[in-house]
Parts: C-alpha cells; sequence; structure tokens
C-alpha cells in the first residue's frame, strides 16, 4: 500500500489557557494531510519573540487573551507590524457577530471552541494555507486597495454561514453583496442581487418581513440589535429558517457606510422542534383519551358489578334457607369473584395514575411513614416486621413512596406460608442511591418467574387463593422506575423472598431521631 508523505506545517498557538493548547495539539496530532509542528505563546511579548526569531504558517489566535486583549487587538498590530502570517481565530460560543470585524482586520478564518474536530481543523489549515497562497500571488499583482477587496471576497466566500453587505448612499441602500455560500443555498445569483438591490428584504417570508424591517432600521438608527431568527424564500420557492446578525460600519465622518449580515442556517434545528412540539401534542392527547377511558371504563364495568353484588346479596338473604349449603357457597364464590373484579379494576386505575398525575415532591421521613403502614396493615399475631436499621428521608411523593411499601409489605405477608413469619426491612447507602430491602421468610419463588412477577395481571397462585390481581408489583416498579431508581427479586424457593429498590440520594438530609421500638410485631 503507497504511503502518502504528510506536509509539513508549522503552527503557533497563542492563548493563555493551557486547555485550549492541548485541545488543538491532540487534534493536530491525529492529522492525515499534515504533519503539525506547533509551539505556543501566552502573552503578547512570547508572541513577538518568536514571530521574529521563526517563520510560521498559520497562527491560531484565541480571541479574549489575558489583561483585556482581544485578536482586534492583537491583528490591529500584525499589520501596524506588516505581519502577514495567515491567523486563525478562536471564538467562544455566541461570539459569532465579531467574525465579519475579525476578517476585515485580517483574519482568514474562524473556529468555535467546544466544536473542533481534527477533520475542521485539517480544512481550516488548508483552506488558510491556500488562501495565503493566493493573496501572496495578488500582493505582488494588484495595487494595495483591490488586494484588499479580493481577500476580503474569499475570505467571506469561504465562510459557510450566509454573509451580505447592504452598502448605503446618502442613507439609502444601494448595493447588496452575498458571498457564495448565500448564492448556493437562495439560488439567487449576484446578477440578481445586482439587479433589485431590496431582494435582501423580498426574498424574506411575508410574516417575518415587519420583524426584519424593525432590525434593520434598528441598526440603521444606531442601536443594538440581538440576532433574529425568521424564514427566508429561495429562488426555487423552498423556504429556510436563518438566525440573522447585523454589525454595523461607518465612514470617517461617522455615517452609516454598510451593514454587514451573518445568516446562520437552523431549518434543521427548527424542524427538530416542529417535530418536538407535534409529538408532545399527541403524547398529551394520548394522556387525556388514557384517563377519560380509565374513568368511563371504571364507571361502565363497576355499575353492572354493583348491581351483581345486590342481586347476590338479595338472594343470599332472602332464599338463603332454600339454597342449601351448596347453594351458598355458590354464591359466595359469586360475591368473591365480584369482589376481586372490583379489585382488579380499582388496581388498573391505580397503574395508569402512576406517571400521568403529577404528585408534588416532599422531604418523607421513612422513619415516621413506615411504622404507620405497618400499623395500618395490622399483620397476624404469628407475623413479626423489624426495621433493621434508621431509615432515610427521600425526596417523593409521598402517597407513592407509601404504595412501594403497602404493596410489598402486603405481599410479603400475603405468601408467607409458615407458623412463625417474619419480615425484615433495611436500607444500605450504595454510591448515589439508597438501596431498600423487603425480605420474608415465605414461600419463596422460582428464579424462572423473577421477571414475570413485575407484569401486569401476572400471579404465581390462583386468585381465588390469596386475592392478588397481579398489579401490585407492576405499581411498585413502575413507581420506582418513575423517581430513577431500579427493583429487582431474590429468592429461593421454600426459604423466602427478598424485594430489593434503589432511589437516588437527594440533598435533603436525613433525620438521625432513633426508632423507638425496632420490632413491631
Amino acid at each position: 500500500m503507497e504511503i502518502t508523505q504528510k506536509e509539513s506545517v508549522r503552527v503557533l498557538i497563542v492563548a493563555d489557557t493551557q486547555a485550549e493548547v492541548v485541545i488543538l495539539q491532540r487534534h493536530f496530532k491525529n492529522c492525515h494531510r499534515y504533519n503539525v509542528k506547533n509551539e505556543y505563546a501566552t502573552d503578547m511579548q512570547n508572541l513577538w519573540d518568536k514571530l521574529s526569531d521563526e517563520q510560521f504558517d498559520l497562527v491560531f489566535l484565541e480571541n479574549r487573551l489575558a489583561g483585556g486583549i482581544t485578536a482586534l487587538d492583537v491583528l490591529r498590530d500584525f499589520q501596524n507590524k506588516e505581519i502577514d502570517t495567515p491567523t486563525v481565530i478562536m471564538i467562544d460560543q455566541g461570539d459569532q457577530r465579531i467574525t465579519v470585524e475579525l476578517m476585515k482586520k485580517g483574519a482568514y478564518d474562524y473556529i468555535t471552541k467546544g466544536h473542533i474536530t481534527t477533520d475542521l481543523l485539517e480544512r481550516v489549515i488548508y483552506n488558510t494555507i491556500e488562501r495565503h497562497k493566493l493573496a501572496i500571488i495578488q500582493k505582488q499583482n494588484q495595487e494595495k486597495l483591490k488586494k484588499s477587496e479580493e481577500r476580503y471576497r474569499c475570505l467571506v466566500n469561504a465562510v459557510t454561514d450566509y454573509i451580505f453587505t447592504v452598502r448605503f448612499k446618502n442613507g439609502y441602500p444601494m448595493k447588496t453583496i452575498h458571498n457564495e455560500a448565500c448564492v448556493a443555498v437562495t439560488g439567487y445569483t449576484a446578477q440578481d442581487f445586482a439587479a433589485d438591490p431590496h431582494l435582501w428584504i423580498n426574498m424574506v417570508h411575508p410574516d417575518d418581513q415587519s420583524a426584519v424591517r424593525k432590525q434593520a432600521l434598528q441598526c440603521i438608527s444606531g442601536q443594538d440589535t440581538e440576532p433574529l431568527e425568521h424564514r427566508i424564500i429561495c429562488k426555487d420557492g423552498s423556504t429556510r429558517w436563518v438566525k440573522n446578525t447585523l454589525v454595523r460600519h461607518f465612514d470617517s465622518q461617522g455615517k452609516l457606510q454598510s451593514y454587514d449580515g451573518l445568516l446562520k442556517d437552523i431549518t434543521e434545528r427548527k424542524q427538530t422542534q416542529k417535530k418536538q412540539t407535534e409529538l408532545l401534542k399527541q403524547i398529551e392527547k394520548a394522556n387525556r383519551e388514557q384517563k377519560e377511558f380509565a374513568y368511563v371504563a371504571s364507571h361502565d364495568l363497576k355499575a353492572p358489578l354493583r348491581g351483581i353484588s345486590s342481586l347476590a346479596g338479595w338472594i343470599s338473604s332472602d332464599y338463603g334457607d332454600k339454597l342449601g349449603d351448596k347453594g351458598q357457597e355458590q354464591i359466595d364464590l359469586l360475591l368473591g369473584r365480584v369482589d376481586r373484579m372490583q379489585k382488579l379494576i380499582d388496581g388498573i386505575l391505580q397503574y395508569s395514575r402512576v406517571g400521568r398525575v403529577e404528585e408534588e415532591k416532599m422531604a418523607v421521613d421513612l422513619n415516621e411513614l413506615v411504622p404507620e403502614i405497618i400499623d395500618l396493615l395490622a399483620p397476624p399475631e404469628n407475623i413479626e416486621i423489624v426495621i433493621d436499621n434508621e431509615l432515610p428521608a427521600v425526596e417523593c411523593g409521598e402517597t407513592r413512596i407509601t404504595q412501594v411499601f403497602q404493596n410489598l409489605l402486603s405481599n410479603a405477608v400475603k405468601y408467607i406460608d409458615k407458623p412463625q413469619g417474619q419480615i425484615r426491612i433495611g436500607c444500605v447507602e450504595e454510591g448515589n442511591c439508597w438501596k431498600f430491602s423487603v425480605a420474608d421468610n415465605g414461600s419463596g419463588i422460582e428464579e424462572e418467574h423473577f421477571e414475570r412477577i413485575f407484569q401486569i395481571f401476572q400471579t404465581l397462585s390462583r386468585h381465588d387463593e390469596n386475592g392478588g390481581t397481579g398489579i401490585g408489583l407492576t405499581v411498585v416498579k413502575k413507581i420506582v422506575e418513575l423517581y430513577g431508581g431500579e427493583i429487582w427479586v431474590e429468592s429461593k424457593l421454600g426459604e423466602g423472598t427478598t424485594f430489593l429498590f434503589t432511589l437516588p440520594k437527594q440533598e435533603i438530609g436525613v433525620k438521625n431521631e432513633k426508632i423507638e421500638a425496632n420490632i413491631i410485631s
């Protein structure tokens, strides 16, 4: 395979922060086309010493240096000292408005910090060196004014953003000049702009022309203007979004001579924003429809169930002596299933509300809340619930965290199959999270069912045995994940089950009050 010889380039980096130097040096090492030999200067004296002692092909100059010195100051000194080393300015995000002025003062190009890549640097080096060679040829063949204008034209056309210049005579716009990037995208040629000095405003979308005129008038009257986002209509009828920044220029008498517009194409960003807005509207609509469906379904389903329950109760009351034991057993079974159906509907409503109905977050002290949940649960006398250690305060909705512990504890009580049952609640710090555990010595779960139990309507026993609906653990999982945590289960069949879940720690502090009774029966 043929090995291409890299072209050697000597670069001087002018920056007062080592971080910017390191970033450029890293990208220089990765260049495919160039073997970049670089040095750097940290202050003005160091810069002049290096330029006087050595020859550089390119200077990368930070826009703001220590001591209030700017790239404009350095470029002015370059002109005064007749230093023609091509210079690329490193600007901060949001400093695009100064780029036209920098180019007028001799800068060849600019790069934006935070958006520098190796490919971009290679293109900048190539374009800058080639343009510098062209400038040398022009300097030999053209007078100073013509050379300066041509170099400015080349620089502006090398910029990928749209640039236009409106020139004034006696206070009226007389000529509009656009760079090649603007011509290429809009489709309007230099002849089109030359034939119609007002094309710069006529190509603006009718709905945006008022705002653009206002921006231009503010600029002409000497007021500072903010960048303006508006649409332009291309020659082929298509519409594009641009962000328009204006910069004024005055003659020696202080009269407005021209102003430059830097138009950054933001069409893709606007299209993305539009899609996001439409998606949010669809989500809001879906949430409304889900809410309406849930409540309508609840009403329509519960009404006949109440009727069935009432009718079964009347039959049992009025004809109980005629039904016999077998008939009464069937009536009881019917009532049990009606009750389970009502619980199932309530569970579905509860599940649908998680993540859809906002609940105000607050600092919830679990040392106070969990014992209250245990008291309300009222476990049988043969089951004790132990809180192993002090619990933290967490930032969440009180109702939702109550649902988590209530479901896990009632689930544990439900599946304890031993004469003496025990449930242990614990919590430990784990990185940026609290890891909670609810362990029981119940019947246990086979590993093959670990994922299934968190799925809606999934239970591991017949519904009539324990009244489960298969929704409780699904609600717990949804709430934990809503708060940025995760939940999982560890279990051995016949020995017991431990549910573990995490919640991110919040900067709300932890109460240090001890729980008076560590064992709650």
